[in-house]
């Protein structure tokens, strides 16, 4: 059977490796071995690259059908991909958003686990998966 000692150790850790990763604690009932943590998810570099480069690509295209639409204008159209810019910045300004997340962990007893605890952890997929990715190592 686990002792309450190793629920802790893994809340502990637990909630180091969410604040490492810029959250902090809203609501904790040490008790019930559950906490509660807020943060801010922050915008993508390299997302808000690509949707500038995606644009660049529409906007090129966009202005060669328009140059054989209307031939008196001529390459002038070509300064349509100037805009392109402001697909990053779109993203970029919308994209910050509050995340939150649920932490508590379970002494298991002989019957579920075997000196052992069992921690569920509600969050968002991208905030699981950098767990589970911290958690191999």
């Amino acid at each position: 059977m686990t002792r309450p000692a190793q629920a802790d150790e893994v809340l502990q850790e637990l909630i180091r490796h969410f604040e490492a990763r810029a959250y902090v604690i809203q609501t904790a009932e040490r008790d019930k071995h559950q906490v509660s943590l807020r943060g801010m998810v922050r915008p993508s570099i390299f997302l808000a690259l690509f949707l500038t480069m995606l644009a660049i690509i529409g906007l090129v295209c966009l202005s060669l059908v328009l140059v054989s639409l209307f031939p008196q204008v001529g390459f002038a159209w070509l300064g349509l991909a100037l805009f392109a810019p402001v697909a990053g910045w779109y993203y970029w300004r919308r994209a910050k958003r509050e995340e939150q997340v649920m932490v508590q962990v379970q002494a298991a007893d002989a019957s579920n686990l075997e000196n052992g605890s069992l921690a569920t952890v509600t969050a968002h997929r991208d905030e699981l998966i950098a767990l589970q990715q911290a958690l191999k190592t």
